[in-house]
């Protein structure tokens, strides 16, 4: 399956803290206030690591 630019989901995914800084650059750069982040991992304690990466 594709979606956005043609990328199957799992290629479309931000794996790395790095790629998420990125992204959130980027967001910036368009004038976005906000970001809804979404953990998809079972474990409560992953949120830290998001959390860690933002101001």
């Amino acid at each position: 399956m594709k979606i956005g630019l043609g990328l199957p989901i799992a290629d479309a995914a931000i794996i790395t803290p790095a790629a998420l800084k990125t992204q959130l650059r980027q967001l910036e750069s368009l004038g976005a206030d906000d970001a809804v982040l979404y953990c998809w991992s079972p474990n409560p304690d992953q949120v830290h690591h998001l959390a860690d990466l933002l101001p």
